[in-house]
């Protein structure tokens, strides 16, 4: 669909890197960005600036998509970007000190969900 990917982890390269290789999902990805990389973690906004980058993006065309309204969220709206949060039904988000509250721009429970919102852009 022309969807530009990537994948933004709090994870070193050693540990990144194996997991998209597999089961193959190292095709589907424009990039990869671990903590390690960007010398940052989430939810500083720096580690979201170098995924834009490194696609060459600007943040108000990118959704970004988390589990960690904490993490995930708080960080991407930081650095501009719009944000859904993925949940898998009941279980709560991870990371979680419930301290922090960030509400996403969109829920999902699916990545396919991505393809209908991108739509309306």
């Amino acid at each position: 669909r022309g969807f530009y990917l990537s994948v933004v982890s709090n994870i070193d390269e050693d540990m990144l890197t194996p997991l998209t290789k597999k089961p193959a999902l190292e095709h589907y990805f424009n990039h990869l960005t671990s903590s390690e990389k960007a010398q940052s973690c989430k939810p500083d906004q720096r580690i979201f600036e170098y995924a834009l980058e490194l696609s060459g993006l600007s943040p108000d065309t990118v959704i970004f998509v988390g589990d960690s309204p904490e993490h995930d969220i708080i960080g991407a709206k930081s650095a501009g970007m719009r944000t859904a949060q993925i949940t898998d039904g009941n279980m709560t988000p991870p990371l979680q000190s419930r301290e922090v509250r960030a509400a996403p721009d969109y829920h999902i429970s699916s990545l396919s969900e991505l393809i209908k919102i991108t739509e309306q852009y």
